[in-house]
């Protein structure tokens, strides 16, 4: 009977002494943190999903708060394509050479977010894709409506085929239409190319039709592509070299020394942020203007 009893005093003591721990041990505390000293953006990914590595299309706009970085003075990135709350990211990463800072609505940007390293509070954009607006009065991302989407043109076998970025959706394209063309002198064969492979277009699908608002290429493509250099002749008096222009906007040479014609009058009329380039043309040597993004020639 002794026995029981120190048994049953033991028991209720341990019990006891469990509960009075428990009481005492520290809860996780969740402190809340003030709208205004905090960036108002979704949840960063965990870091087993941000080391997948999977690249996202997003358009850009510069943090402008005024507090102590990176709290402050990052970027806000859009995941394009989705209904995704903006994500704030303490700085650029990769690829962003050459990204007009003050034009930052006239990009997409392809990339991947990085978790925060040791000691750092928010993920960086690491960016390995740069594509910029071919410039149009008035538009830009923040012109672009609900309807509106981003998209990779590329043929499959015959068919054309627009590829929704940031999702699998892909629509078959039949007739596409473009802004540029009827309002100033854009090389059609060059624009044409990159509308159908190395850009990325916004606009709107209605049935086989994209409307498309804006192009956006890639200038790295652009300014590093290979041209060979042309050929100079010796013409005789009333007599010039002729030249063309691949789709890639290589001048070629078109034959030396062509009898100079009569020339008709040509009024320039390149809008703001293309510049005119030109060069002699068959059959009269006279000069042939068309309208090169400026940020090309920069």
């Amino acid at each position: 009977m002794n026995k029981f009893i120190f048994y049953f005093i033991s028991i209720v003591f341990l019990l006891s002494f469990i509960l009075v721990e428990s009481a005492n041990s520290p809860h996780p505390s969740h402190p809340s943190a003030s709208p205004s000293d905090t960036p108002s953006v979704s949840p960063s990914p965990s870091p087993s999903k941000l080391n997948i590595r999977i690249r996202i299309y997003v358009t850009i706009r510069r943090d402008v708060r005024r507090c102590a970085w990176p709290q402050c003075g990052g970027y806000y990135l859009k995941k394009v394509n989705t209904d995704e709350p903006e994500m704030y990211v303490q700085e650029l990463g990769g690829d962003d050479n050459g990204i007009d800072l003050e034009k930052l609505d006239q990009y997409v940007l392809g990339g991947i977010m990085v978790q925060p390293q040791q000691n750092e509070n928010y993920p960086t954009f690491e960016v390995n894709d740069v594509a910029r607006a071919l410039p149009l009065e008035g538009q830009s991302t923040n012109t672009m409506g609900a309807d509106d989407g981003y998209y990779r043109m590329a043929m499959h076998g015959s068919n054309a085929i627009a590829y929704e970025l940031n999702t699998n959706e892909t629509y078959p394209v039949e007739n596409v239409t473009e802004p540029y063309t009827p309002k100033f002198p854009v090389q059609k064969d060059w624009l044409d190319s990159r509308i159908m492979d190395n850009s990325i277009v916004a606009g709107t699908m209605i049935s086989v039709t994209l409307r498309i608002k804006l192009v956006f290429i890639r200038p790295a493509h652009e300014m590093n592509y290979p041209c060979q250099e042309v050929n100079k002749y010796r013409c005789e008096i009333g007599y010039d070299d002729t030249y063309k222009r691949d789709h890639n906007r290589c001048l070629l040479n078109d034959g030396p020394c062509t009898k100079i014609g009569t020339c008709p009058h040509v009024s320039r009329r390149c809008p703001k942020g293309w510049k005119d380039v030109y060069w002699n043309a068959k059959p009269n040597a006279c000069r042939k203007y068309v309208c090169d993004p400026a940020f090309l020639n920069q």
